[in-house]
């Protein structure tokens, strides 16, 4: 099966929402970065330095890449600019 960084945003924004409904307020947009857990989506969120306890969470709703795509710095900025634009919508940005 083929991983869609796009689809897995969608779930992660649906996580959220689940989780926190005021997520995208806890998310400073200056400090973003998608690849160092304290400053990614997920951290910034639930103020951790760490991913969910669930790996499989982890990937599958976008708050990181597959093991194989994780050198591939193409996909990092695409996960970076996907979740960008997710949170500046709900910011009104």
């Amino acid at each position: 099966m083929e991983y869609k960084i796009s689809e897995a945003v969608q779930r992660g924004v649906e996580y959220l929402e689940e989780r926190e409904s005021d997520w995208a307020d806890k998310v400073d947009l200056d400090y973003l970065d998608m690849i160092e857990w304290p400053s990614c989506v997920y951290g910034q969120v639930f103020g951790v330095e760490h991913g969910p306890d669930d790996k499989d969470v982890e990937v599958e709703c976008g708050f990181s890449l597959p093991e194989y795509l994780v050198s591939d710095d193409a996909q990092w900025e695409l996960l970076q600019y996907l979740w960008s634009n997710e949170i500046a919508k709900r910011q009104n940005v």
